[in-house]
């Protein structure tokens, strides 16, 4: 599908033109650094754009309401789809652990992807508590979780990572900046497809 370069491009220049929305839509073509060529197409004032690349693949971006959602499908007719932000919504059963009690959701810094390999989630949340008491709370609910608490550079931070029982990668971080009052949290799971 689009190279990586041409996708943080395109997309950029698609969430433009989707949030400017012209009533009859327009396509502007984009040339990377290495000459490769993409096509965004926005559908009006409906909030859609679609990418396409030199081969014809197609990536359809859609922002409403704070939430981005992209999806395509490559050449092999594998899927590719990542929501952010907005009503993303991630549960405790899509990551495989329970948030940490008494958090607060970061609506706007959820995400899902998902590729015909795997599934990525990242929940981000807050708390008044401590990063060494998030970590203690997921060292009693991942089996196995290896992990520190580090304080430098005007933040203490803890990170430790895992794999869950159903072979899900499990990476945990919670920082907190000196003389704030919240930890952020942020969990992320890889589930590799069968």
């Amino acid at each position: 599908m689009l190279r990586a370069h041409s996708i943080v491009l395109s997309f950029s220049v698609a969430l433009l033109l989707v949030g400017c929305g012209s009533k009859n839509g327009s396509d502007v073509t984009i040339t990377g650094d290495n000459g490769e060529k993409v096509t965004v197409n926005t559908k009006g004032d409906s909030g859609t754009a679609t990418i396409t690349d030199k081969n014809g693949e197609q990536m359809t971006v859609d922002s409403k309401n704070g939430e981005v959602k992209m999806s395509g499908t490559d050449k092999n007719g594998e899927i590719k789809s990542a929501t952010m932000g907005g009503n993303t919504g991630i549960s405790e059963a899509e990551l495989g652990v329970p948030f940490y009690p008494g958090s607060t959701e970061k609506t706007a810094e959820q995400m899902k992807v998902e590729t015909g390999t795997e599934k990525d989630y990242l929940s981000c949340r807050t708390t008044s508590d401590e990063p060494a008491k998030v970590l203690d709370f997921y060292k009693d609910k991942v089996k196995g979780l290896t992990g520190s608490v580090t304080s430098m550079s005007g933040m203490t931070m803890a990170v430790a990572s895992s794999n869950l029982e159903s072979g899900a990668k499990f990476t945990l971080t919670a920082e907190r900046k000196d003389g704030a009052k919240e930890t952020e949290i942020k969990v992320a799971v890889v589930i590799k497809k069968k």
